[in-house]
């Protein structure tokens, strides 16, 4: 696809523009998803009897358009829907990537519900993050060294697990020769060779199955494998038996924490002397809303607020508090953007001794 929308040049979103009811009409999908880029949205969702809506800074907002009718989903689906799918299934669920020459490439999940069906699009940048711009910390630098083992970066949906991982990449590409095979559902971020050679696999297109492009992985003489998620124990096994044979292997669980990724593969069926064998460190994060820095001002919280951080004025002795005016920058948030938050599980020998404990 080469034609590209441009987005209107105010700076207040579609959800706010106070346009005419038959001008909101006419937002076709590349105005939203270039909206989503312009706003610095992650998700924008599109559901029959609803208008669309944009996930800012964490916060899912309604937009000011007119409810979609049950045409405007199936013509946004076939106007995304790759070549792969003939038709759109009648029962059931796709998983694809899209992209906006230019401006940013997405995933898209089309589901049906109550007969209908609705859409949710996750923006992916075009820009590989690199390290220093999402401040990751020393550990995960040192786990992009790394000749083999397994990696996991784990956290609930939305996180930025895909973005660590792709900085990681990032990282291995620009300091090392390597192969790099990697297997996800869809592909996300698009990697350029510079000291490695990169292979992307993608569910439904290359492979049929994570285990079964995992096996043929190993035969295409790969140095580091990316497994976009551990989801069954035969996809764990052969991660495993990758590790054991001298490779790196780069992966995703959903948990909540480092040590519950631990538990989550010895539920699947992993025995504890294959996880301390094999597990090198997992990383462990949630994506948390930042002040405006437009807005942003010093203030001292109150004995109610302490109070709902479990805290007393004694801990805050000395310490300084922040909080955001609310500002047009912002629309009205008092918060633009998100930062991770990290929790690193080295596997040294005292955990290996915990795991193999419980």
């Amino acid at each position: 696809m080469t034609t590209e929308t441009k987005v209107p040049d105010t700076r207040t979103p579609v959800a706010e523009r106070g346009s005419k009811p038959e001008d909101l009409k006419k937002a076709d999908l590349h105005t939203l998803l270039e909206e989503m880029v312009r706003y610095d949205a992650s998700d924008l969702h599109l559901k029959c009897g609803s208008p669309p809506a944009l996930r800012l800074n964490g916060i899912l907002r309604k937009t000011a358009l007119s409810p979609l009718e049950p045409a405007d989903t199936i013509r946004m689906t076939e106007q995304m829907m790759p070549s792969q799918f003939k038709e759109i299934p009648h029962i059931g669920s796709m998983d694809f990537s899209y992209a906006i020459p230019g401006v940013a490439r997405y995933r898209v999940n089309v589901f049906h519900q109550r007969s209908n069906l609705s859409i949710v699009i996750r923006r992916v940048s075009i820009d590989i993050p690199k390290f220093d711009d999402l401040n990751l910390p020393d550990p995960i630098i040192r786990f992009a060294e790394l000749e083999r083992g397994i990696v996991l970066v784990t956290g609930v949906t939305g996180s930025g697990k895909s973005t660590t991982l792709a900085s990681i990449i990032n990282k291995i590409n620009q300091t090392r020769n390597a192969h790099i095979v990697t297997i996800e559902d869809p592909i996300e971020f698009l990697y350029k060779d510079d000291r490695c050679l990169i292979n992307q696999q993608e569910l439904g297109v290359d492979f049929e199955s994570f285990d079964d492009a995992l096996k043929r992985a190993l035969r295409q003489d790969p140095d580091i494998i990316l497994v976009g998620e551990i989801r069954d124990l035969e996809t764990a096994q052969i991660a495993v038996q990758a590790s054991l044979t001298g490779h790196l292997v780069l992966s995703t669980l959903h948990t909540n924490d480092a040590p519950s990724s631990i538990i989550r593969l010895a539920d699947l069926g992993l025995e504890p002397f294959l996880l301390t064998a094999t597990i090198e460190g997992i990383v462990a994060q949630r994506l948390v809303r930042t002040i405006c820095p437009k807005c942003k001002e010093e203030y001292t919280p109150g004995e109610e607020e302490l109070l709902e951080l479990n805290l007393t004025p004694e801990d805050v002795r000395g310490r300084r508090f922040f909080r955001g005016r609310a500002c047009d920058s912002c629309n009205k948030s008092g918060y633009r953007g998100r930062m991770a938050l990290f929790e690193i599980m080295e596997m040294n020998d005292t955990a290996r001794d915990l795991v193999m404990q419980e």
